[in-house]
């Protein structure tokens, strides 16, 4: 009996939003290389704040994106707050801190969405002893991957 060896599948990942880029980092944690593929020639700041809650957190930590969304993030330590209209007495609040660790072993967070997007495309274009890490790349008909050729045989340019 032979071993056969097959070639890992080749995965298109059509978007390089938030979901777009988290897919990308957890096939590659899998094993499983991919390009993502965006309709913008670059990523800038669009969009506005975005609230990441402890379940998306700990996600962004089995990343190991956690700490670098963190530099730019604010943690919510406070949920929301009711106050008297009168004189802006506090009335009650959530303590956001103390429950979500507690019960979800993560904190919330909130921050821009560049913010966010910046910290994903910081895990998939981490080099790995395989080479098989995935670049955000322009929406044409060429796959790019960091530090790789691509199948029509260009070198893979830094987005701008």
């Amino acid at each position: 009996m032979t071993a056969s060896t097959t070639a890992p599948p080749r995965i298109a990942v059509l978007g390089g939003g938030v979901g777009g880029l988290a897919t990308a980092g957890f096939l590659r944690r899998a094993g499983l290389p991919s390009t993502v593929y965006e309709q913008a020639p670059r990523l800038t700041e669009v969009g506005a704040g975005v609230l990441v809650a402890p379940n998306a957190a700990r996600q962004l930590r089995r990343l190991k994106v956690l700490d670098v969304f963190r530099e730019r993030a604010v943690r919510l330590d406070t949920g929301w707050e009711f106050r008297r209209w009168q004189d802006g007495t506090v009335l009650s609040s959530e303590d956001l801190s103390a429950a979500c660790e507690r019960l979800y072993g993560e904190h919330t967070y909130t921050a821009h969405r560049a913010d966010l997007l910046t910290a994903l495309i910081y895990h998939p274009c981490r080099t790995t002893a395989s080479g098989t890490v995935t670049n955000v790349s322009a929406w044409t008909t060429r796959a790019r991957r960091c530090g790789s050729t691509s199948p029509t045989g260009d070198r893979p340019r830094p987005m701008s």
